[in-house]
């Protein structure tokens, strides 16, 4: 147990830390979140408001656009999604 957390806190975090500082200045590309945020925004562009069915006030049901029969749902509400991008 004390190798363990000796080599994570001698190797482990260390390593991660330095990567969010390059990150956070830019020398890595954009911010992991970041770059999620703008291709779903490009994703969506494919989606018109017929595609999308509510379901109730806070849920829809949105077709998949790369296999046919799937059909994803989001809550509003509790701010999920079946979606495999979604986190």
């Amino acid at each position: 147990l004390n190798l363990l957390l000796s080599k994570l806190l001698m190797g482990v975090l260390p390593y991660y830390a330095l990567k969010q500082r390059q990150q956070e200045f830019g020398f890595e590309g954009l911010d992991i979140e970041v770059k999620k945020h703008q291709d779903t925004c490009k994703q969506a562009k494919i989606y018109v408001k017929g595609d999308i069915e509510q379901v109730t006030a806070v849920k829809y049901a949105v077709p998949s656009k790369s296999t046919a029969a799937k059909i994803y749902k989001v809550n509003l509400d509790t701010y999920m999604c079946t979606c495999l991008d979604y986190p």
